[in-house]
């Protein structure tokens, strides 16, 4: 029973075990432990000394490679969303001076595939400015994307190549379920920037596993728990009397601005069950001022100064649960409240628009990772805005639990296959 290809913001890693004169070494023990929550991998490498590690949570990793009469050697490597990296290891004799061998954290290349693609880490949307803190403006850094000063943006406010209308020229992603409006394709959550690990936008080249874009791809992996108990928060605020006075205005408009939030999150079992969850609100009070000339028969009764501005109200929960060293399971919770009111550049305030949304959004996935050729991914999302259910998918596919229990390995397009020569 074969079920629809789904797009997954993971990462993985793989290699071969060899001597130190290039001889493959089966039978290696290779252990693939993720520095922030503890959650492991363990490997044993085939006949040609190859080992190969899939579905991993974008993070720090260390991997321990072991056999006999060999020394251990460890190597610090960090992986970002859709990365998919070969490490080789070359083992050395072991001696009685020497018995363990450490490689410090290092550059890696992806040599596997060939796509346009570039990441926006955790450190950048750290430290760069972002006054909106949409973190898709981030976006902007990388090549092939700028402003998009459309007036049917709404979260849009990036745009990807040369695609007419922006709506439908990318998609974005949230843990591997997408946020998009099902009949115009805009972005239709704001996610706080406390609650985004990384993202990866690929660019007018990508896997048929993402589909529903014709420019770009965005991959969005947000925060998860770790070992150890972590919290942020910020506040930012403007207000009327910091504004100057426009030189040809009596008067200055109302305007202020509070927006403040933060995040938490930790170990519930350490090495075992993580969670995470972020908030942020924003209120904005301002003013839309029609001007028409006095030569206009309707000035007098369009002019004005009219209240204008919004509220944004959102929330991001994560649990990460270590079933066993074969199974993991991750459950993620979205929500997000605006309303906005005349959001229009108008000549009249009778067309002015007001703009309300209330937006849920829930992914819940297990994966469970067979053995290095097979693992398999079953997992739900939904989303639903303004209380009708715009959009609700299950990938998987039950089929290879049943064969794995005769004995048997079964391929379908909803597992994430890494034997060489099948695709996804």
């Amino acid at each position: 029973m074969a079920g629809e290809a789904h797009a997954q913001a993971v990462a993985n890693v793989g290699g071969i075990v060899t001597d130190e004169n290039g001889g493959p070494l089966p039978g290696a023990t290779v252990t693939v432990t993720n520095k922030g929550n503890g959650s492991t991998q363990i490997l044993i490498t085939g006949s040609e000394g190859e080992y190969r590690a899939v579905a991993l949570q974008p993070a720090p990793y260390e991997i321990t490679v072991e056999t006999k009469g060999f020394a251990l050697q460890r190597r610090l490597i960090t992986l970002t969303v859709g990365a998919d990296l070969t490490i080789n290891f070359k083992l050395n004799v072991a001696t009685v001076e020497q018995s363990v061998t450490v490689s410090a954290s290092e550059a890696v290349i992806e040599t596997n595939r060939s796509e346009l693609s570039s990441v926006v880490a955790s450190t950048q949307l750290e430290e760069l400015p972002n006054l909106g803190r949409n973190f898709i403006e981030l976006a902007q850094l990388l090549p092939g994307s700028g402003p998009d000063n459309s007036t049917v943006q709404f979260f849009n406010s990036t745009k990807f190549g040369g695609v007419a209308d922006q709506r439908n020229g990318f998609t974005t992603l949230i843990d591997g379920g997408d946020i998009d409006d099902a009949i115009w394709g805009s972005t239709t959550v704001n996610f706080t920037e406390e609650a985004v690990q990384e993202f990866r936008v690929l660019r007018n080249q990508f896997d048929a596993e993402y589909g529903s874009a014709m420019a770009a791809v965005v991959s969005v992996v947000s925060r998860a728990g770790t070992n150890n108990f972590h919290g942020t928060g910020m506040y930012y605020g403007r207000d009327k009397v910091l504004e100057s006075k426009n030189f040809f205005a009596s008067t200055k408009p109302d305007y202020n601005q509070k927006r403040f939030g933060g995040s938490f999150g930790g170990p519930i079992k350490v090495n075992r069950t993580h969670f995470f969850a972020a908030y942020e609100f924003n209120k904005v009070n301002t003013s839309k001022i029609i001007a028409l000339p006095e030569s206009n028969p309707f000035a007098s009764e369009e002019n004005g100064i009219f209240p204008s501005g919004g509220t944004n109200h959102m929330f991001d929960a994560k649990v990460d649960h270590q079933i066993s060293t074969k199974h993991a399971l991750t459950v993620r919770y979205l929500y997000d409240k605006q309303f906005l009111k005349r959001t229009q550049s108008v000549t009249s305030d009778s067309n002015q628009i007001d703009e309300f949304s209330k937006t849920h959004s829930i992914i819940g996935q297990e994966t469970w990772t067979h053995s290095q050729r097979l693992v398999n991914a079953l997992g739900v999302s939904d989303v639903e805005i303004d209380g009708s259910v715009m959009r609700c998918r299950v990938w998987g596919s039950f089929q290879p639990f049943l064969e794995a229990l005769r004995g048997h390995e079964v391929l379908s397009l909803s597992s994430i296959a890494t034997e060489e020569g099948v695709e996804r």
